[in-house]
């Protein structure tokens, strides 16, 4: 009877430990909906900053930097600091974003870490006399850092629509 018992327990302890091990190396992929989300929370967060700047809100490039941190990392947040220090340097016109919308998001390559993507936004553009809309399309490259997916990069996808 105490054979049978251990028996038991062994084969309770080993179906629990391979699931334990199983479910230990489930996919940590994220959907392209999800990354759509960050994507969206990330160009809401940027355009807010955008504007801002342009309203005259900020006062330093290192007030920028710390608000551009919480959603975008290297190389795009060297190219977004340069950006904001030539307009500093070199006032000028720019326009108010009013609006942006990821439209789709498709994945081109992604493991847990990075991923790829083709991404449609719609932009909304205030300028000095017009109101006008923007369909772009662009290859975003994403990190997932500190826990969370950043903005790494992105270009203009020069594939047609």
């Amino acid at each position: 009877m105490k054979k049978i018992v251990v028996l038991f327990f062994f084969v309770v302890l080993l179906i629990g430990h391979e699931n334990f091990i199983f479910a230990s190396y489930e996919s940590q992929e994220v959907s392209e909906e999800e990354i759509q989300q960050h994507l969206q929370e990330i160009f809401d967060e940027r355009i807010d900053v955008w504007n801002d700047f342009m309203v005259g809100k900020y006062s330093s490039l290192e007030a920028i930097r710390r608000d551009l941190e919480d959603y975008t990392t290297e190389p795009l947040l060297a190219i977004d600091i340069s950006t904001y220090e030539s307009i500093m340097n070199h006032p000028s016109s720019y326009e108010i974003i009013k609006e942006v919308n990821v439209m789709h998001c498709e994945t081109i390559k992604a493991n847990g870490t990075k991923g790829t993507y083709l991404v449609r936004i719609f932009w909304g553009i205030q300028s000095y006399d017009e109101f006008t809309y923007e369909e772009v399309e662009y290859i975003v490259e994403m990190l997932h850092i500190k826990n969370k997916w950043m903005l790494s990069d992105y270009q203009l996808n020069i594939e047609p629509l």
